[in-house]
């Protein structure tokens, strides 16, 4: 049993059960002695023997609740896999008791998530933790989202929730255990939030309180977890938030939520913000941020598709990038393509022609590499039919829509011959131009403010789409590869 100091200037009372004076071995990966002895945020609590649970002898036990904290526990439905936050509470002649009834070996090991963030930032290069650490990271990400989502279908809220109170039970490569230290706990004095004229406001509710900028609303508000605590004061949650909202309580739980994932890779606190240096699933914390993601059921949809590690272990700059010798700024462009490409891609149909002609395949003047190809009447081999068949709808098209189900054709009939697969590969350069074009004016409209943000996010998904399509375009290299996944990242940021 690990026995935990407290504050002495909080000392629990002698009626309330206290960890044996008879030392104890502590095991190898016993949990470091919290700081002045303090475990979450409301009253005093400590790691001592339970009183009312003989299947759990140990636990954490809090004390020294204010009559003014109200305490409720979240209904029996709310229960996910790996994550505690319920207390059992009981009046003792001391005054009420509070028991979380954990396993030693769960406690041992239960760190906050400030002291994870500190983990995370001293890995090195070496993959061998770094591959654990992203699992752990992305089930981490799930497990608290899938809680949000368990806890709204029911009309409740997180709550006060920082990097402080929240604990994690790491075990390597795998989701890690929640402990939400104060979840059901409100300060509930009479009058309406923020009662900043109650002298018995608790420190932890204080504007210059630690971690108090990751609260998206004043930590009064913030605290109002479950129904009856943020219905009575609706009323001033609206008017934090600006009316009309439909449901401020959960928008601000989504925001909050991105923060502690930003929190988590960054170290930052606050608002999420563009920023250079990031995208992928930082655009995704940006979209929950302005609220174009509006449930948790959302927010886990697009990372999973999108994982929040890629963000703790970013991938190296594509060599394109770093010969720009340019920064982008919000809404500027990740990179840019490079004269060659757009060139090349221009006189793509001429070359594949031509290559044809000098095998005899056009008709017309049988090795006459200026002759001129319109009019022409292509005559390949039998096996190469669906391939010319796709070549020339590729060259009729008149959209980029057609062209790019045209390319998509020509993969399907895979061809053979080296003039049709040179075809192939620069259909698909100039399929990436074109689509690069788009996405181009598209970002300088946003940035000029001359479109709809709605409208906006529905092109860019449009974009996001079409660009998934070209991915899987033969042919591809590695530096290729990199640079169209900067830009599925980049694009992704605006497409919720």
């Amino acid at each position: 049993m690990i026995s935990l100091p407290i504050d002495p200037d909080d000392e629990l009372d002698a009626s309330i059960p206290q960890a044996p004076s008879a030392p104890v071995p502590t095991p190898a990966a016993a949990k470091p002695a919290t700081p002045a002895g303090r475990i979450g945020k409301v009253g005093v609590t400590a790691w001592v023997p339970l009183t009312r649970l003989a299947a759990f002898p140990n636990g954490l036990s809090r004390t020294r609740c204010p009559e003014t904290v109200v305490y409720q526990a979240p209904p029996p439905e709310v229960r996910v896999a790996g994550c505690e936050f319920r207390w059992l509470e009981s009046n003792t002649p001391a005054g009420r008791l509070f028991e979380m009834p954990l396993a030693d070996e769960v406690w041992s090991r239960a760190i906050s998530l400030s002291e994870w963030r500190e983990r995370l930032a001293a890995l090195g290069p070496d993959p061998d933790p770094r591959e654990p650490a992203a699992a752990e990271v992305d089930g981490f990400a799930r497990r608290l989202l899938d809680l949000t989502e368990a806890l709204h279908a029911h009309e409740w809220r997180l709550g006060l929730v920082d990097p402080t109170n929240l604990y994690v039970v790491q075990k390597p490569g795998v989701a890690p255990t929640l402990i939400l230290l104060d979840l059901g706990f409100v300060w509930l004095p009479d009058g309406n939030p923020p009662w900043t004229d109650v002298l018995s406001r608790p420190t932890w509710l204080q504007k210059q309180a630690e971690f108090a900028a990751i609260n998206p609303d004043p930590a009064a508000c913030q605290q109002l977890s479950f129904p009856d605590a943020w219905k009575r004061h609706l009323p001033y949650v609206h008017a934090t938030h600006g009316n009309p909202v439909p449901d401020p309580g959960r928008l601000s739980d989504l925001k909050l939520v991105a923060r502690l994932f930003a929190y988590l890779l960054t170290g930052t606190v606050g608002s999420v913000t563009l920023t250079p240096a990031r995208n992928g699933a930082w655009g995704i914390l940006v979209g929950v941020e302005s609220g174009r993601v509006t449930s948790a059921t959302e927010f886990r949809r697009h990372l999973a598709a999108t994982p929040l590690s890629e963000q703790l272990f970013p991938l190296p700059e594509a060599p394109e990038e770093l010969e720009t010798g340019k920064k982008p700024r919000g809404w500027q462009l990740p990179g840019v393509i490079g004269v060659a490409l757009l060139a090349s891609a221009g006189g793509g149909i001429w070359l594949y022609l031509n290559s044809l002609d000098q095998h005899g395949s056009v008709g017309g003047s049988s090795g006459n590499s200026n002759s001129s190809t319109s009019g022409g009447t292509i005559t390949p081999p039998p096996a190469e039919s669906a391939a010319v068949a796709a070549i020339q709808k590729f060259e009729q098209a008149t959209t980029f829509t057609e062209q790019l189900a045209a390319a998509e054709s020509l993969q399907d009939a895979k061809p053979t011959s080296p003039a049709s697969q040179t075809f192939q590969a620069t259909a698909r350069q100039r399929l990436r131009a074109d689509w690069f074009k788009q996405y181009e004016r598209l970002c300088q409209e946003a940035a000029a403010g001359d479109r709809d943000p709605g409208a906006v996010a529905e092109q860019m998904r449009q974009l996001l789409d079409d660009l998934q399509r070209i991915r899987k375009l033969p042919p591809v290299d590695a530096n290729t590869q990199v640079e169209e996944r900067r830009w599925l990242e980049h694009c992704a940021q605006f497409a919720f």
